[in-house]
């Protein structure tokens, strides 16, 4: 949770500098070569704001992989001791291994969305 807080005080941090640098651009009449103009600063705080919506919607997928998982493993558990039958106790037992690569796979996605993330925003 620390590089979450992190993370949005830095977008905090990035708003206030782009809101100063926007009211600094519109006090001077006459921008020069090198001045941001408020429609750039207004781009990049979009920008900054998908990247953050990106990085927590992923983080959210990741917690319904996990939730995933955990209802296989209920449901496994379950067949396996509550039920006499062979089809029910085999099917718990195959969603043991099911629920494990649920959980791999949802691990990968996590972090090659994260990577890809990164990417992107070293782009910018």
């Amino acid at each position: 949770m620390g590089q979450d807080e992190k993370q949005i005080q830095q977008g905090i941090e990035e708003t206030q500098k782009l809101q100063a640098a926007m009211q600094e651009a519109q006090e001077t009449k006459e921008p020069a070569e090198n001045t941001v103009t408020p429609d750039d600063l207004l781009a990049r705080e979009r920008t900054q704001l998908a990247m953050q919506r990106t990085y927590l919607a992923n983080e959210r997928t990741l917690l319904a992989y996990i939730r995933t998982v955990m209802a296989f493993l209920g449901g496994s558990v379950t067949l396996i001791q509550f039920f006499e039958n062979k089809v029910f106790v085999v099917i718990g037992y195959i969603l043991i291994p099911v629920a494990f690569t649920v959980f791999v796979l949802g691990i990968m996605s996590f972090f090659r969305c994260k990577k890809t993330t990164k990417k992107m925003e070293l782009i910018k």
